[in-house]
């Protein structure tokens, strides 16, 4: 306790005064104090520095944050005409379950996942839905004519009556689709997977179907003519009442396919394989 009061001074009770340190202990109080703050300082700034790239990174990682919500955010905030009298434009609040009608048409949807959606009626004209994941949405009725949809995730999504004419649907995934009635005439789906896929009364005129896999696919009379279907797979599809006119079968594997009342004028069938194929009132001309 001495030790302290004469380091650091003390007040004397009896004579009510202050009674201070020697000059050379204070000196030596003082230098002491500024090697403690400085020790102090140094600490700090280590564990700034320790700290900095963590506040760095978990700053990033929120800004980032940010720009995804807001970039989904805009996706379901569109444009429309609000009213028809005077052609005034008014931003539409949607429900990102509830997208029917919507127009996103020309824009770029690439790796956008849009699973299980009701895009019914929507417009996707020339829209960018590169590598997209739409698998389960609702695409009843939609307009997706000369979209992109390479490489996109299309498993057991419903284009019932869609407009797909010269789509892009290049190594796309549409197993268990439904196109029943949808128009792609003049599309592209080399190397797709349609694998169990429903093309019931579905237009594929000109439709490139290079080394696509059509097994067990439903082709009831669907429009195959003029229809590119080099080294495809076709084994157990069903292509009853299918008109195959003009159609390139080249290498084509059509085992067990069924072909009831289908209609092959004009049809390649150079190293097709025909194992088992069904022929029932399949209309071949003889000339053939």
């Amino acid at each position: 306790m001495a030790n302290n009061k004469k380091n650091l001074g003390w007040h004397d009770p009896s004579s009510h005064q202050y009674i201070l340190p020697d000059s050379q202990d204070l000196i030596e109080n003082t230098d002491l104090r500024k090697k403690i703050v400085e020790k102090n300082r140094k600490d700090e700034v280590r564990l700034i520095v320790i700290l900095l790239p963590w506040i760095i990174g978990i700053a990033m990682a929120v800004f980032s944050g940010y720009i995804l919500l807001f970039e989904r955010l805009k996706l379901f905030s569109y444009s429309v005409n609000g009213n028809h009298n005077n052609g005034n434009n008014r931003i539409i609040k949607i429900s990102p379950q509830k997208l029917t009608y919507v127009d996103l048409s020309k824009k770029n949807l690439e790796n956008v996942i849009l699973k299980g959606y009701n895009l019914k009626n929507a417009n996707l004209k020339l829209t960018n839905l590169t590598s997209a994941n739409l698998t389960d949405a609702n695409l009843t009725s939609a307009n997706l004519t000369n979209a992109n949809l390479t490489n996109a995730n299309l498993i057991g999504t419903r284009l019932t009556s869609a407009n797909l004419i010269g789509v892009h649907l290049t190594d796309a995934n549409l197993t268990d689709a439904d196109l029943t009635g949808a128009i792609l005439i003049d599309a592209d789906l080399t190397n797709a997977n349609l694998i169990g896929t429903n093309l019931t009364d579905a237009r594929l005129i000109y439709a490139n179907l290079t080394h696509t896999d059509l097994t067990k696919a439903n082709l009831t009379n669907t429009d195959l003519r003029d229809v590119d279907l080099t080294g495809a797979i076709l084994i157990d599809a069903d292509l009853t009442g299918a008109n195959l006119t003009g159609a390139n079968l080249t290498k084509t594997n059509l085992r067990n396919a069924n072909l009831t009342n289908a209609i092959l004028i004009d049809v390649d069938l150079t190293g097709a394989n025909l194992t088992g194929v069904k022929l029932k009132d399949t209309y071949i001309p003889k000339t053939q």
